[in-house]
């Protein structure tokens, strides 16, 4: 397991691995990666506003965001939630960076 974060960043990446002894290779299990500076993840929320209505009409606040590991570069998530309570409503999304589109990736409560 390895983590950290770049400067100036208000999240922190963690990758999860496997050392391959024989072959001397390393295989990603797992990763989270939210090591984005707060001028970033403004910039996913306002793609992310702009190609999907709902955040607005919900009154839905930008909880994280985080981004893809290659090959997926250029591709971030975006969680948005309604509030705190269970039952409350979570929207997560992808966004293209590039290209601005934005995916629905799953809507819960809403």
């Amino acid at each position: 397991m390895g983590g950290g974060s770049m400067v100036g960043s208000s999240g922190e990446d963690l990758w999860t691995f496997e050392v391959i002894p024989a072959s001397a290779g390393v295989a990603v299990i797992d990763s989270n990666l939210r090591s984005l500076t707060t001028e970033a993840a403004d910039d996913l929320d306002a793609l992310a506003r702009a190609g999907d209505d709902r955040i607005r009409a919900l009154g839905l606040i930008l909880t994280s965001a985080r981004w893809a590991p290659p090959p997926d570069s250029g591709v971030f998530g975006v969680s948005y939630r309604s509030g705190n309570e269970e039952g409350s409503c979570e929207l997560e999304l992808t966004v293209a960076a590039e290209s601005g589109a934005v995916e629905q990736e799953s809507a819960t409560g809403c």
